[in-house]
């Protein structure tokens, strides 16, 4: 069948106006809102650098003393500090030293290696000079670093209070201590004989300090026995008078060790004393200790 032509060309018109005034379809052409919400893939090296600078800082700031006292698990597997981390450190160590010396905190963070004496050397820092000790448990990069620069600035204040000499002076005497604690165990109770090696080798040891203190023009006297009540005078007029520094090694309870440690030494410090002083200086500073004594009771009681 076929059909008019009128008809036949109003359907191709209608046909060729339908597809003409077809909208066209949208690109996918990412827009400038589908940008915006997109973050960014790869950041600037300058905003990595800026992130971690500001993460080891609160990481440091975290650490303080804790750090150094207790096992450090933050850095496994073992990185290395770069150099700006090990300034970071070094400067956030220094503010907390600065500050604990503002509030009369003493206090140092030793680490490596402890001698047998470090106990006694503890002890005497702490009851003589009321610095504490707190040793590094876990001897970690991040933990030297810091303890090292925090004890430089604590170190410098200590000395500047109590002298140059002191930690020198106190580990000294810790290890006479030391010395004399392991002659006293051999011993049972001080009852049987002190066996003469362990003399010998304590004798040998209290010489010996002795000539290397004289050698280093370093004059020392030690104590033993019932303290004196004008001792505390004593000591100042030997040390100001006589430049002699007075050590107490133990009170009433001596021991074979200790008598020695005390006697030998003596016996080698006093004749030089005496050859710059004079052979009745250290009755001389006992007697200006009793008269000095009595002075300041007598201006207290007023």
């Amino acid at each position: 069948m076929k059909f008019p032509r009128p008809l036949i060309l109003f359907t191709l018109t209608s046909l060729t106006l339908i597809a003409c005034s077809a909208e066209p379809q949208p690109t996918t052409s990412p827009t400038t809102e589908s940008l915006n919400q997109s973050p960014p893939i790869i950041a600037s090296t300058a905003t990595q650098s800026q992130t971690l600078n500001t993460t080891n800082k609160q990481t440091a700031e975290k650490q303080h003393f804790i750090d150094v006292t207790k096992p450090d698990d933050s850095r496994s597997p073992y990185v290395p500090l770069t150099s700006q981390q090990q300034a970071d450190l070094q400067k956030l160590a220094t503010k907390h030293a600065q500050r604990d010396i503002t509030h009369a905190n003493l206090q140092l963070h030793p680490f490596g290696k402890r001698a047998s004496s470090a106990r006694i050397y503890d002890q005497l820092l702490l009851n003589r000079y009321h610095i504490r000790n707190s040793h590094v448990v876990s001897p970690t990069e991040t933990n030297i670093t810091y303890a090292a620069a925090y004890n430089k600035v604590m170190r410098d204040h200590i000395k500047h209070l109590f002298g140059p000499t002191v930690f020198k002076d106190t580990h000294k005497e810790a290890t006479t201590l030391d010395l004399i604690a392991k002659t006293d165990r051999i011993i049972e109770n001080n009852i049987t004989p002190m066996p003469t090696k362990a003399k010998q080798l304590l004798q040998q040891f209290i010489k010996k300090q002795a000539e290397q203190d004289l050698t280093k023009n370093h004059y020392e006297y030690r104590l033993i026995g019932q303290p004196r009540a004008n001792e505390e005078q004593f000591e100042r007029i030997m040390r100001d008078k006589y430049d002699t520094k007075v050590i107490r090694l133990a009170g009433c309870r001596v021991t074979n060790a200790i008598h020695i440690a005390a006697d030998d030494y003596n016996a080698i410090m006093l004749p030089a004393l005496e050859k710059v002083y004079g052979k009745t200086f250290l009755n001389d500073a006992w007697l200006q200790a009793d008269a000095l004594s009595i002075l300041e009771n007598t201006k207290h009681s007023e």
